[in-house]
């Protein structure tokens, strides 16, 4: 079975979407808040966000995405990063795919 990391890297946001969706855990919920952020649709993006909270991969986040030049402050914050987010800054993509990295290692 293919990850939602593996559906959003392929380009096949609808097969992604349809796994986060059936996903009824805190894990679903910050999938579900990657795939509107990266739509872009940081409204929805932000509300299902608000349902992760504190997650087990924010401090690894914030301490990688400062090492890739994203000025993360000293816990991660959903909010901000949404707002940051622009599919043409590297940084943004680089810190994008580090967090989906980070969820993905922890399984769906």
């Amino acid at each position: 079975m293919h990850s939602i990391y593996d559906h959003l890297r392929n380009g096949d946001w609808e097969a992604a979407h349809k796994i986060a969706r059936d996903l009824h855990t805190k894990e679903g919920s910050y999938w579900h808040g990657i795939l509107h952020r990266a739509e872009p649709d940081p409204f929805n993006a932000k509300y299902w966000f608000a349902k992760v909270g504190p997650h087990p991969i924010h401090a690894q986040l914030v301490e990688q995405a400062r090492k890739l030049g994203y000025a993360a402050g000293n816990t991660w914050d959903h909010d901000r990063f949404v707002d940051f987010y622009d599919p043409q800054n590297p940084i943004a993509q680089a810190v994008h795919h580090l967090e989906c990295r980070l969820l993905n290692n922890r399984g769906q």
